[in-house]
């Protein structure tokens, strides 16, 4: 997991936002902060960036997801009840793992 700079912003946001400082003049504060802020960066990164799970707890409700096969496909799909093992693929590969799809970006207008 990457932290990158849009995850230091907003960890400092959060800060500011509770009425916590995020820069102090003493040293010792100054390390201690910095290292909540690294803290709070680092669970919005890992908090945003899905994980692959087991293709066995995939939903079957027809929410979009994304499918990774043993041999490294990857493709965008939607499993629904009927969806059988033997029938899901025409070449017969299983897929193995699942994760949701990322959040859109947002929409400027």
């Amino acid at each position: 997991m990457q932290v990158t700079e849009r995850d230091k912003d907003e960890a400092a946001a959060i800060l500011k936002k509770n009425g916590l400082p995020t820069r102090f003049t003493d040293r010792d504060t100054a390390t201690r902060n910095q290292v909540l802020l690294d803290d709070i960066a680092a669970a919005i990164a890992e908090a945003r960036a899905p994980e692959w799970q087991p293709i066995e707890s995939a939903p079957r409700d027809g929410t979009a997801i994304i499918i990774a096969f043993p041999k490294g496909h990857v493709q965008q799909h939607v499993l629904k009840p009927a969806h059988v093992k033997a029938i899901w693929f025409p070449n017969g590969e299983e897929p193995a793992h699942w994760m949701p799809l990322p959040t859109p970006p947002e929409v400027q207008q």
